[in-house]
Parts: structure tokens; sequence; C-alpha cells
């Protein structure tokens, strides 16, 4: 619906990023509305993790222009294309993100549309959360149970999102929880065959995942944090960004070492001394049971004695063969 455009500010002498709605688009009022809602919503943020915003100008031919800081680096998508990171980075863009929300939150401001194409990595590793197009001041927000056009987008987008609700700041948080599932699995929590917006129906209907299913090395801890960011009733998630980053910042670095595809094959980037495996415990909601039960061991000890007799019956056979084979043997 826009396009971006590299620019330089004479006056300023440095570079800016320059975003128009599309020309056959600048006559849909409500499109507009749109982009001067982005523009309000930039204005009242002031935060290093933010793209920042210089002007809203008027072009010549009637369309409205965001003029934006530029911001070098690369989306977080393109990061997460590679495959699942390591959770110590995981961890620290979560952080980040979380810092960032914190302070948009505190302005009254939710985001709405949190997901890794929205997120650019600098090259010195700063993460800058960008696109508040589609926020929406809270003050100006719509609550209760009145039910509107679902607004996000659907692989990352809240429950009460998905049924046309009022965004909230922990909407945004469990946008985050889909973003950290990518990001440390590869996948997204749900990925149906036809994609659109069958997704947004899935985060309404279907089970939290645990990420350990698509990826085992994920610690334990941070697939805890990871679900219960995901839980589908807003008031089971975190309180607040800050409460989010705070669990980000105090999860383990271990890796997990349990059955399945991935066993024993780090996530990109990881290194033993960075991440050693220690134990750790899972709340009880995902707990994986790990236990052997009685049925399993009489089997497990069928299998074993079978085992022994082979292995005593094959020995005396081969003594015998030897034995007749030795010189002077009758």
């Amino acid at each position: 619906m826009g396009e971006v455009f590299l620019a330089r500010a004479i006056r300023l002498g440095r570079r800016v990023a320059v975003k128009a709605l599309l020309a056959h688009l600048s006559s849909d009022p409500g499109l507009i509305e749109r982009l001067r809602r982005e523009a309000r919503a930039l204005a009242a943020l002031r935060h290093p993790g933010i793209v920042g915003l210089h002007d809203l100008v008027e072009s010549r031919d009637g369309r409205l222009v965001l003029v934006l800081e530029c911001v070098p680096g690369t989306p977080l998508d393109a990061e997460v294309a590679g495959g699942p990171l390591r959770w110590a980075r995981c961890a620290e863009i979560g952080g980040q993100i979380c810092a960032a929300l914190a302070a948009a939150h505190e302005r009254g401001v939710v985001h709405r549309d949190v997901k890794p194409a929205n997120i650019l990595i600098e090259p010195n590793g700063r993460v800058r959360v960008a696109d508040f197009g589609i926020a929406r001041l809270r003050d100006e927000a719509t609550l209760g149970s009145h039910a509107g056009p679902a607004i996000g987008t659907p692989a990352f987008m809240s429950p009460e999102q998905a049924r046309g609700l009022a965004a909230t700041p922990r909407s945004d948080l469990y946008s985050l929880g889909a973003l950290l599932f990518e990001a440390a699995t590869g996948r997204r929590p749900f990925e149906p065959a036809d994609g659109g917006f069958a997704a947004a129906v899935m985060h309404v209907t279907e089970p939290v995942p645990d990420p350990r299913d698509a990826n085992p090395i994920v610690p334990a801890r941070a697939a805890a944090t990871i679900v219960r960011a995901l839980a589908k009733d807003p008031e089971e998630r975190f309180a607040s960004a800050a409460e989010m980053g705070a669990a980000l910042a105090s999860g383990p670095t271990a890796v997990w070492v349990g059955g399945g595809p991935w066993a024993g094959a780090p996530a990109r980037g990881t290194t033993p001394d960075r991440d050693r495996t220690r134990p750790v415990t899972m709340p009880p909601r995902i707990a994986r049971t790990r236990t052997v039960g009685p049925r399993r061991r009489r089997m497990l000890g069928g299998v074993v004695a079978t085992l022994v007799v082979a292995v005593i019956a094959l020995g005396g056979a081969i003594v015998g063969r030897a034995t007749s084979q030795a010189p002077g043997a009758e």
C-alpha cells in the first residue's frame, strides 16, 4: 500500500527514508487517516529502539508523505530465514523489543502488528521497531465486546485481534511471543496449509504449541516464556512489556538435549561454551514426561532377557565350534 524511498534531507544534510501512499490509494480517506495516525503515534514516541519520525508533508500531487529516520541494517525476517537462532540471541532481540514496546505503551500507543518484518537489526546489533502504521492510540480505542475489522498480520495476530476486538498492550506481547517462537524454532506457531487468514483462526481455536516440539534444543524455561506470551486469555500473559523483558533477561542459555530429529544439533550460532546444558524445570502445563512407566519397564526387561539368552546361546555355539576344530579333537 505504500512506497519507501531513500532520500537526503538537504537542510539537515542527512539520509532519510520517505514513505508515501501509492498514488491510486491517496483518494481513500481511510488510508489517509491511517497514515496520519502513524504520524501521530510516532510523533509521541522518543526511544532509541523505535524508528523516529522527522516530518509529515504533502507532496505536489496531494500524497501524504512520512519523512522517517533511515535505519541501516536487516529485517529480522531475513535473519530468521536462515534457520532458528540460538536462544541467547532470541532473548537479546526480544528484550530490546520489550523495551521499545514498554515506551510505546507508556505513551498509550499499541503497535498491533509486531512481526519479524517490522523489526530492524542494525549492524551493531541494536534492534529497532518499525511501522506503527496500524497502531492506535489507546485512548482512541473502542474497548469492550464491540467487534470490528481484524487488523494485523494473521500469522502473528493475537486471538482478540482475530476476533475483531480492540488490541491492548498485551496483544503486542502475544505477537512478540509468536515472533520469538519463529526465531527460536524456524517455524511459526500455526502454519495452515492454505495460509492466509486461516492462521488467525488457529490462534483463536488451536492449543498453544510447545516450541520444543518444533525444536527440542529450545531451553525449557525459554519455551515456558514463549508459551505464557501466547496464552489465549490476555490475563494469563505477562502483565507488561517490562515484565516480559525481565523474564527474557533472566532465562537460561541451556540447550535442550531430549529426543527428536533436532537432538544434539545446535541452533545456528550455538557454541558449547555459551550454551551449556543444565537441568531445567518446566511448568506443569507444558512439562514433558520422561519417566518410564511399569508397562514399559516390563517390555524393556523382556527385551533385555531375550538378548541375554541369545548372547549366551551364541557364545556356547562359538565355544563348541572352536573346541570341535581344535587339534586332536574327536
